[in-house]
């Protein structure tokens, strides 16, 4: 997401993809910052990463009042389809990833559309009478479930290349990154202006 607003930058949004394999790898959209993660860090680092991330934003999120989340900050969407659609694509890298643990094909609602554009416009439905406070709380859950899921796994089941046909060759983190930290950077822009805090 740019400064400006534009919603067309965002990996998770107005991104075409082909129809099959459906599940996203961040090796087909965004650069990874920083450490090679899959030579360089373990899993520890690994989750310390996205958990300090996630904490930047909701720090930003506390400090937007109920009602300036219902304010248009892209296209038709408010700060509160924005912190929903945050929330969706969390909970889409821990669905993925309990069904990595268990050895698993995703169901179809992981991926309710065959496009970027389809999933993201579903969501937007979906949640769009949402209170603020259902919001908030699907925020914080579904990255608390995504830590849960991630519990179980070594640092091969994390980093390892190639080890489901869903991730279209990728590393299970790739995809968990670009569901959280990058996507967060993505839509700073669109949260901090309403916030009373500023980032940390």
């Amino acid at each position: 997401m740019t400064d400006d607003g534009r919603r067309t930058t965002c990996p998770r949004l107005r991104r075409t993809r082909p129809s099959t394999p459906r599940f996203f790898s961040l090796s087909e959209s965004a650069p990874i910052d920083g450490p090679d993660y899959r030579a360089d860090v373990d899993k520890g680092e690994f989750v310390r990463t996205i958990t300090s991330a996630q904490s930047d934003i909701a720090h930003i999120i506390e400090g937007v009042s109920d009602d300036r989340l219902l304010e248009v900050v892209v296209d038709e969407w408010t700060a509160k389809d924005v912190l929903a659609h945050l929330a969706w694509w969390q909970e889409h890298s821990a669905r993925l990833t309990e069904d990595f643990s268990a050895m698993r094909e995703p169901d179809e609602m992981t991926h309710p559309g065959t496009t970027t554009d389809e999933i993201n416009d579903y969501v937007y439905r979906q949640h769009l009478s949402d209170t603020s406070e259902v919001t908030r709380l699907a925020f914080t859950q579904s990255f608390q479930r995504l830590l849960a899921a991630l519990e179980p796994l070594s640092d091969d089941d994390l980093f390892g290349r190639d080890r489901c046909p869903w991730l279209n060759g990728g590393a299970l983190s790739e995809m968990i990154l670009g569901d959280s930290s990058l996507h967060y950077r993505q839509h700073m822009a669109n949260l901090e202006p309403l916030s009373e805090r500023g980032s940390r």
